[in-house]
């Protein structure tokens, strides 16, 4: 009993002793009805408070408890009423705890275990489990139908365009002595704005075809991208830069062709004006001293181009992350250089933003480290 006592006190669920053959609650390690919100003086019997679906099952495990052989363990579960009428559900865990003279059990332990908690959250996960996959099911449809709708504007949609302009183009050419100046000058400006549409609907379906560019991600060396990009980048624009350099770069795991996208996006809006100087430095910092939401408590790679000669107001800093808003001004119509390389940031866990310096601007980077 001293045993019984100590273990009662150092456990958050209730011991409770029943008489197998009479029922009557022999032991509570703390009274069950005042748990469920009773007051001491009129705590009513376990057997009273019980749900009338539950009162017969619990009477016929108490019985049947003098089959229990010794050490066997037997479970139930049941219900229990409030002051306010609602219900607790408790599950009981019992075993024999005194036999007769003839080896017949008498007296049953249980351990009563209030689990509504446990149940309502399993419930709830039950819940989010089947609203995650109706919102599954609703984002795979979208997803098809955004399938079909880039196919429709890679083919049908871009032909019709290029046919609209080409049969423009043989008006204007064709019929240009026959034309008056305006209508010839009109058709100029179709074919314009047909040629911008048809520029703008490349951009989206670009766009939306980047996670199809992945393929498995492997640790990449991101000092071998940055030479190939701005290899390539000095070959196209030979006099835009006047030097590039940069820290020591890390390999990180990632998607090799997506980060040469995005070195090339960022380092192509920095290398196009005179007398500027583009820099590539490279830290590591960890994650609980940066501010963005959902940043992680782990270290990131960060990675910062930087370049003199571009203006960048305070107020622009998010808005040139979005689709079509051009850092500056383009001979390209449409342009989604940024919005790509947010994408990109986004597929590798990662963020981007963009900060205005004194006499240029800074893209930063922030790659998690090792997280796939």
């Amino acid at each position: 009993d001293k045993l019984l006592n100590n273990i009662s006190r150092t456990s958050a669920d209730i011991l409770v002793i029943i008489h197998i053959r009479t029922k009557e609650t022999l032991f509570q390690s703390r009274s069950v009805a005042e748990s469920l919100g009773y007051s001491k003086k009129n705590a009513p019997d376990l057997f009273t408070l019980l749900h009338p679906d539950d009162l017969q099952p619990m009477l016929d495990h108490v019985d049947n408890m003098v089959t229990a052989v010794k050490g066997e363990v037997r479970e139930i579960e049941y219900r229990l009423r409030k002051p306010d009428n609602g219900y607790r559900i408790f599950r009981d865990r019992n075993t024999v705890y005194k036999w007769d003279d003839e080896g017949v059990p008498v007296e049953k332990l249980g351990i009563a275990q209030d689990i509504t908690s446990e149940l309502n959250a399993v419930a709830e996960v039950r819940k989010l489990n089947l609203i995650l996959t109706l919102k599954n099911r609703e984002l795979t449809s979208v997803n098809a139908e955004l399938t079909t709708f880039n196919n429709i504007a890679a083919k049908d949609y871009a032909k019709t365009l290029r046919t609209l302009y080409m049969n423009l183009e043989y008006v204007a050419s064709n019929d240009a002595d026959q034309l008056p100046q305006k209508i010839k000058t009109n058709l100029r400006k179709a074919q314009s704005a047909i040629q911008k549409l048809k520029l703008l609907t490349d951009d989206i379906i670009a766009y939306s075809r980047i996670p199809q560019l992945e393929s498995e991600s492997t640790l990449t060396n991101l000092e071998e991208i940055r030479d190939e990009v701005v290899g390539e980048l000095a070959k196209s624009t030979p006099d835009a830069v006047a030097t590039v350099s940069s820290h020591k770069l890390p390999s990180i795991q990632g998607y090799p062709l997506l980060l040469s996208v995005l070195f090339s996006h960022l380092l192509s809006n920095l290398f196009t004006a005179e007398d500027r100087n583009v820099e590539i430095s490279y830290d590591r910092v960890p994650g609980s001293k940066l501010l963005f939401p959902d940043m992680l408590d782990i270290d990131y790679h960060k990675i910062i181009f930087s370049s003199t000669g571009i203006k960048l107001e305070p107020e622009d800093a998010e808005k040139i992350f979005t689709l079509f808003h051009m850092l500056r001004e383009r001979k390209k119509p449409g342009s989604i250089g940024l919005a790509v390389c947010r994408k990109i940031m986004q597929l590798h866990q990662g963020f981007i933003n963009a900060v205005p310096l004194k006499s240029g601007i800074a893209f930063l980077c922030y790659f998690p480290v090792m997280t796939f």
